[in-house]
C-alpha cells in the first residue's frame, strides 16, 4: 500500500478546500450570466416584433388621418403574438387583451408631420366618411380641415415657411414608439430596472417597497390579471424603441397628436436648400472628355467620290 506522508495530506486537503471556494464563488456568476442571456434573447425577440408592430401602427395612422388612437390600435395588433401562448380562440384572446395593455403604457411619438407642416399645407376638402374630425354636412359628404394626400405629382414642392418641408414630406407619417417590455428573470429583472425611468424606486438593486419595480400593470377593468402579482408588485420592465415610417393614405386631419418641430428630440431645420450650378468658367483638366461630334449622313458633292454601287446576283 501506497502510504503519504502528513505533509502531502496536508496539500492535498488544502487543494480540495480551494476548489471547494473557487466552485462557490462562480456559482452566482454563471448564474447571472445564464439568466442575463436568457433575458436577452427575451429582449431581442420583443426588439424584433416591436419593429413590425411599429410598421403595423404607422400603417394604421396612415389609413385613419393620423389618429393617435388607430396608431395604438395597430401597436397592440403588432404587438400580440408576443403574447399569445397557445392555438386556440381563448389564448388569443388573452394574448390580445394583454398586448392592449402593453400599447397603452407605450409612449407614440409622431415625428412627422408636425404642428407647423400642418399650418403650412392644410387645404379644406372632403375628408372619409369615419373621420371623425370634419362635418358630415348632409348627402355631400364629409369635409374639414386636412393635408392632401392625393394627386401629389402635381402640387407644388416648394417648402413651408414653418416646417421647412413640402407637402409630398408632410405626407410621410413617421412615429416613433418606446415599449415598456417586461423583465422575468430573477435578479437580472432588478438590475435592468433601472434602465426604465418609468419603474419606481429604480435607484434600487434589490427594491425595498417598490424598488426596481413599476410599469408594466394592467388598466381598471381588464379581465386579464397580467401585470401585477399576486402581492400586488408590479413586473419590471425596460425600454426598447422603435420607429416606422409611412406614407399617408387619407388626408392628414388628426393635429391633437402633432408635436412642434421645437418639441423633437433632434429637430432638424428646414426651409434653406440652396442650389449652386457648376461653373462653367472651371477648369475642365479633372473631368471626362466629351465624346466627338456625330458625323451625321456624308454629303457627296462629287460625283466620282460616290461609292461603287452594290452587285446582286450572277453575273456572265
Amino acid at each position: 500500500m501506497p502510504c503519504h506522508s502528513p505533509k502531502s495530506l496536508v496539500v492535498e486537503s488544502h487543494e480540495a478546500g480551494a476548489g471547494v471556494v473557487e466552485f462557490v464563488i462562480s456559482i452566482p456568476i454563471v448564474l447571472l450570466l445564464l439568466l442575463g442571456s436568457l433575458q436577452a434573447s427575451l429582449l431581442y425577440q420583443s426588439r424584433l416584433q416591436l419593429e413590425v408592430a411599429a410598421q403595423n401602427a404607422a400603417r394604421a395612422g396612415a389609413l385613419h388621418g393620423g389618429d393617435i388612437n388607430a396608431i395604438r390600435r395597430g401597436l397592440a395588433e403588432g404587438l400580440t403574438p408576443l403574447y399569445t401562448h397557445g392555438q386556440d380562440a381563448q389564448a388569443l384572446l388573452k394574448g390580445r387583451l394583454a398586448a392592449e395593455a402593453a400599447a397603452r403604457q407605450a409612449k407614440i411619438e409622431i415625428l412627422s408631420p408636425t404642428v407647423e407642416a400642418f399650418r403650412d399645407h392644410k387645404q379644406y376638402g372632403r375628408l372619409p366618411l369615419d373621420d371623425d374630425i370634419g362635418k358630415k354636412i348632409g348627402p355631400d359628404g364629409n369635409w374639414g380641415w386636412g393635408i392632401p394626400e392625393s394627386h401629389l405629382g402635381y402640387r407644388k414642392t416648394s417648402l413651408g415657411a414653418g416646417s421647412g418641408l413640402s407637402v409630398q414630406d408632410a405626407n410621410l407619417l413617421k412615429i416613433r414608439v418606446t415599449y415598456h417590455a417586461p423583465l422575468i428573470m430573477p435578479f437580472i429583472d432588478k438590475i435592468l430596472a433601472r434602465f426604465d425611468p418609468n419603474n419606481a424606486g429604480r435607484g434600487s438593486v434589490v427594491g425595498g417597497n417598490g424598488g426596481g419595480q413599476g410599469a408594466f400593470s394592467v388598466a381598471a377593468g381588464d379581465s386579464l390579471l397580467l401585470g401585477p402579482s399576486a402581492s400586488g408588485q408590479l413586473l419590471p420592465t425596460f425600454p426598447l424603441t422603435a420607429e416606422a415610417t409611412f406614407r399617408m393614405q387619407t388626408p392628414f386631419t388628426h393635429v391633437n397628436g402633432l408635436q412642434q418641430t421645437s418639441a423633437l428630440a433632434n429637430p432638424q431645420a428646414g426651409g434653406n436648400e440652396t442650389y449652386t450650378p457648376p461653373d462653367s468658367q472651371a477648369p475642365t483638366n479633372d473631368l471626362e472628355p466629351l465624346p466627338p461630334d456625330d458625323p451625321g449622313i456624308p454629303d457627296y458633292d462629287i460625283a466620282d467620290q460616290l461609292p461603287p454601287p452594290p452587285k446582286y446576283g450572277c453575273t456572265n
